[in-house]
């Protein structure tokens, strides 16, 4: 099962996405301010390849990839950006202290703050484009209330911060990463900085798979098969990264072990295999659900066949029916979205992400 984590083998389309990104890094360096840009979505939906590819168009950019212990720790941001004497900076810069200084505790710990934050930016020289992926991470993994309160403020004073030579602060998360951001006080994003990712468009998706057939699979591309084979293929993916490259990769092992030959016994043997991943993709988004928190899910899904989108309360309700207990129906809902279980697009609504999803969900699921 191919996993949506890392850098596109075959890289197609966003371009919306893209160009939002580009005039941001232009903005930036014109304007001397920072600023974020959020890029949120369901697993599975492309957001590590696009991330390397903005990483990519920032040209002329110092380019680093922090944890979120770098938005606390005066240390470990210093380190993220490659500086050093993180402790000769912060007496320096902090304490004003001119006069040698030993470190008493190797383990010390200097909160970061929005000077030194700038201050660190500006020692690089060069525009810095700093990415935090797996966003949703900050949820979990930051509990000490001092730790959250720096986040807080630094998160804050990113956005209109000045800089001498640009400064964007690219964020990359699932569908929950913005409501997190929330409980930092960021609630508020410029125009085209936020992206909910969707979908890829059809002419993208086709030109991903025919360069996983020919230039891996090692098929003609002028085969007349070539084409039809596309067109039965992308009936199954649904424009979704996840089983683009599922089926792509599939697909070009089948040609490599049968002479690189398109045959309507090759495509059936492929279409197989590549319905068995989607179905693994699927169950794996379950995982650590309850059988019983599944069974709501399926419910609720039956009896709204007719509906292909909703908006939270409807669903948080039908839970509630069943828990009379509306945090713990509000928590099975974050749980969902998490999963990719949900995904809310760019109107604001929820949908089962892939459509096939949902069919496996309502249809082939086995609970008992």
């Amino acid at each position: 099962m191919a996993v949506d984590r890392g850098r596109a083998k075959y890289f197609h389309g966003r371009k919306e996405e893209i160009k939002k990104f580009k005039d941001l890094l232009t903005r930036s360096i014109k304007d001397k301010v920072g600023t974020t840009f959020l890029i949120q979505g369901s697993p599975g939906v492309g957001k590590s390849a696009l991330k390397f590819e903005l990483s990519k168009r920032a040209k002329n950019w110092h380019v680093i990839e922090i944890d979120p212990t770098a938005l606390y720790d005066l240390k470990d941001f210093r380190d993220s950006l490659g500086l050093e004497n993180w402790f000769e900076f912060w007496k320096n810069e902090v304490l004003h202290l001119k006069r040698s200084v030993s470190i008493v505790n190797v383990d010390l710990k200097i909160p970061l703050t929005r000077h030194t934050f700038r201050k660190s930016l500006n020692e690089i020289k060069k525009p810095t484009l700093i990415v935090l992926d797996e966003a949703q991470r900050l949820k979990e993994e930051v509990k000490d209330v001092s730790e959250k309160k720096t986040i807080r403020d630094v998160l804050n004073n990113i956005h209109n911060l000045e800089t001498e030579n640009g400064f964007v602060f690219l964020i990359v998360g699932l569908g929950t990463t913005q409501d997190i951001l929330k409980e930092f006080q960021i609630s508020r994003f410029a125009k085209n900085t936020l992206v909910n990712l969707e979908c890829l468009d059809e002419k993208s998706e086709r030109e991903i798979l025919k360069q996983y057939m020919i230039k891996e699979g090692g098929a003609n591309e002028n085969d007349p098969k070539l084409n039809p084979w596309i067109d039965e293929i992308v009936n199954h993916t649904y424009g979704w990264a996840q089983h683009i490259i599922s089926y792509g990769e599939t697909t070009a092992e089948y040609l490599q072990r049968n002479n690189h030959l398109l045959s309507d016994k090759g495509l059936k043997e492929v279409l197989i295999s590549g319905l068995e991943l989607r179905h693994q993709f699927y169950r794996y988004r379950l995982d650590g659900f309850r059988t019983s928190e599944c069974q709501l899910l399926v419910d609720f899904l039956k009896a709204n066949q007719e509906l292909k989108s909703f908006s939270d309360e409807p669903i948080i309700h039908f839970f509630n029916q069943k828990y009379h207990n509306e945090e713990k129906s509000e928590q099975l809902f974050e749980k969902a979205l998490e999963r990719g279980l949900f995904h809310q697009n760019k109107n604001m609504r929820y949908v089962i992400p892939v459509p096939s999803m949902r069919t496996w969900l309502t249809e082939k699921l086995e609970l008992y």
